[in-house]
């Protein structure tokens, strides 16, 4: 069955002609699915797209819940090539395998790999974001940037001064051992290579990261890894300093926060947005850049109803730690490749 992606949000009345026009100029221009052109630019949001997915295929749409209790047996009948190749995600194995998918172009070649693999399978529809921050977590498959960052006005350190360092892209580093993350963020040459570098090697103990950058004495959202969200929505978030929160408590102790979070904070951190569950389990790490806290990482514990062991805590605090002298030679490098004036 052909599906006209625009033509189905049209007769639903979930975009007009026009937006699907623009998106359509947008996609001959920069490439992507048409889809999520439309979410990227504000016609539609994700669920409303795979609700609409979902009755035009005749598909069951997943539940929120679904992404929360993947199951091991699962996720190990399906490889990453396979996941990645397909934007697809086996939830959970019954008598059937469920799988989420987002791109009903995808339904032929996943039916065909069912059966080169003699499984039944129950296809489900859900939104891409959700799809590609499962693949994140389970198979640490890096999420398209598109779907990382926020802008780079929300980066650490990118004030308007002599100081200010251009963010290049750059895929995310896969590391495991401690030595070997020293060695690359000493090979870092921006701002958004250091923190892909951290954010790959606190993966395993922490599957979900909000990073929070204080600029001007405001919290913005800047990257996310692991969380069923979109970065530029995530950089909507604006926390004063001085607000009631755990970010307040860790600019002012400089300490790592793990305390419980009430439903006015949890409401403010964008809780709802990240489909963090409330009672869930989080800590704030600092990150300093000269004397001052630039930067605190949120991270939800891989055992998300208990704090993360002591051991496992002070491993985080060590990255967070050599992180900070990282953005620190940062800075130094610029002023010494910088060109003199006579």
């Amino acid at each position: 069955m052909k599906v006209k992606i625009g033509e189905v949000l049209v007769s639903q009345g979930l975009v007009t002609p026009e937006q699907v026009d623009k998106a359509l100029t947008f996609q001959k221009k920069q490439g992507g699915k048409l889809g999520s052109i439309m979410v990227e630019l504000g016609f539609v949001s994700d669920q409303a797209l795979a609700t609409a997915l979902s009755k035009q295929l005749h598909l069951p749409a997943a539940q929120a819940e679904d992404f929360q209790k993947i199951s091991e047996t699962a996720l190990k009948k399906m490889d990453a090539q396979t996941v990645k190749k397909h934007g697809c995600l086996p939830l959970i194995m019954r008598e059937r395998l469920r799988i989420a998918i987002s791109d009903p172009w995808e339904i032929k070649a996943i039916n065909e790999w069912a059966v080169r693999e003699s499984i039944q399978i129950q296809l489900v529809i859900a939104p891409e974001i959700w799809i590609t921050a499962a693949m994140e977590r389970h198979y640490k498959i890096p999420r398209p940037n598109r779907f990382r960052e926020a802008a780079p006005a929300n980066a650490p350190l990118a004030e308007e001064s002599e100081e200010i360092i251009e963010l290049d892209e750059k895929a995310i580093i896969e590391d495991l051992s401690f030595p070997h993350f020293q060695q690359t963020l000493s090979d870092c040459r921006s701002i958004e290579e250091v923190f892909d570098a951290l954010l790959s090697f606190l993966s395993p103990l922490l599957p979900q990261i909000a990073v929070f950058v204080a600029r001007k004495g405001i919290f913005s959202g800047w990257v996310l890894h692991g969380f069923p969200a979109r970065a530029n929505a995530f950089s909507q978030i604006q926390i004063h300093a001085t607000q009631e929160s755990p970010l307040k408590q860790v600019v002012e102790s400089k300490q790592t926060h793990k305390g419980p979070i009430t439903a006015e904070v949890a409401k403010l951190l964008g809780f709802e947005l990240l489909q963090v569950p409330y009672g869930q389990r989080v800590q704030f790490f600092p990150i300093l850049f000269r004397g001052k806290v630039s930067t605190v990482l949120m991270g939800v514990p891989a055992e998300a109803t208990e704090n993360l062991p002591p051991e496992q805590e002070r491993q985080i605090r060590q990255a967070c730690e050599k992180t900070e002298a990282a953005l620190e030679m940062l800075v130094y490098r610029r002023l010494i490749l910088a060109p003199t004036t006579v």
